[in-house]
């Protein structure tokens, strides 16, 4: 079981405003994965802020210029980004069949 001692935001660690642990349990076999800390209205709001702001960049982005799968598509035509998607699923379906 895994034991996270605070609370990760925007890559800084914190400690949870309320102190107290709620144990995560696994959706399939329902046994203890760990805990996480339970936290406040402060931790609570810090980490939306933070949420708000990536969304907020990202939506800026547009979705072919993200990388998808290790591959980068910036620069490339649509057609060249349609076939990197292609070519990426082939080579996993590849390793998946053999």
């Amino acid at each position: 079981m895994h034991q996270n001692p605070g609370l990760f935001i925007d890559g800084d660690g914190r400690e949870a405003t309320v102190g107290a642990k709620v144990e995560v349990l696994s959706p399939v076999t329902e046994q203890p994965l760990g805990s996480v800390p339970q936290t406040g209205t402060e931790g609570t709001a810090a980490a939306i802020q933070v949420a708000e702001k990536a969304l907020s960049q990202r939506a800026r982005v547009p979705a072919f210029e993200l990388p998808f799968g290790g591959i980068e598509f910036s620069g490339m035509g649509r057609e060249g980004r349609l076939k990197g998607i292609q070519d990426d699923h082939d080579n996993k379906l590849a390793q998946m069949t053999i």
